[in-house]
Order: C-alpha cells, then structure tokens, then sequence
C-alpha cells in the first residue's frame, strides 16, 4: 500500500518498513507509518482505540477520523489550547467519535482548567486528570473536589477556584 505521503507501508501483521520517496522528510513518515497502524489495530479489535499525541489538532484529527485510525480521541488543553479544544471536540462530535479529557504532567491549576471544560462542554467518556496526584508538592489549591473519579465544579464561585498553596 502507498500513502499519500508516499512512504511504502507492509501490513503490520509482518515486519513494518517504510520506504522514504522523493520529498518525503523521515519524520512524515514515520508518522505516517503510525497513523497506518493506528487504523489496523482500530480495524481488527473491539478495543476502543485513542488518538492521543496525534490530536493536537482539529484538522490532525479530522484526518485521523477519515482514515478509520481511531474511535477515541484524548484532549489535552495544555497542548491544543481552549479554542483549538473547541474545534477538536467538535470534529470529534459530528463525527461520533468519543471524546476523552487528558493531561500531561500538570497541576492542579491545569487539571481545573480541563474539569471546567468538560463540565462545560459535557459529552467526555474518558477522563484521565490524575497528574496533580503524582507531583510531590503541588503550589495550588482548589478548583475541584475530586471523589474517586468524579470532579466536582460546583462549589467554585468565581474562575478556576484555585489559590496559591
């Protein structure tokens, strides 16, 4: 098979290798290659399969959806920003793609930020906003009461909710 990148893909039921064509950068096609796997393994399992440092933007993940290469996708603000979020979830929605809330290693104030989205937005599946557990000392306070895996909103009066520790 031939991509539009113009890499030469086997299928990954054998050893993947890439052939590099003329004015194709390593990089695109490495990225292509995994685009390509990210669609066999969506087609050949019930598992549901997430775009994850794949969506960083709507048109990556419009791409992403056209090809069949995944059923999820993860946002993650701290990568895409609020607007480009807006306009992933909604590519993701007219699609019916389900939508997963993520997070790289990030604060309490970040992780507000993104359960204020998803209250305000609804519509999330997934929701995977752990990091500020695992930092040894966190500067913030705030924003959200967490019971398990719910993240409550409500008692915020104004803004995020958040103070410096």
């Amino acid at each position: 098979m031939i991509s539009e990148q113009g890499a030469a893909l086997h299928p990954p039921n054998r050893r993947s290798v890439a052939v590099i064509g003329a004015g194709v950068s390593g990089l695109a096609a490495a990225k292509c290659l995994l685009d390509e796997g990210l669609r066999y393994v969506t087609q050949h399992t019930t598992v549901a399969i997430a775009a994850d440092e794949s969506a960083s933007s709507a048109a990556n993940v419009a791409r992403l959806i056209a090809m069949g290469a995944v059923n999820v996708v993860n946002i993650k603000l701290m990568k895409s920003g609020f607007v480009e979020a807006l306009d992933i979830a909604a590519v993701c929605r007219a699609n019916h793609i389900q939508l997963m809330i993520g997070a790289m290693m990030e604060s309490r104030l970040a992780i507000s930020a993104a359960a204020h989205f998803v209250a305000g937005l609804g519509g999330f599946r997934f929701v995977d906003l752990d990091t500020p557990m695992l930092l040894a000392d966190d500067p913030f306070i705030g924003g959200y009461e967490q019971r398990g895996g719910i993240y409550d909103v409500s008692g915020v009066k104004s803004g995020l909710g958040i103070e410096r520790r």
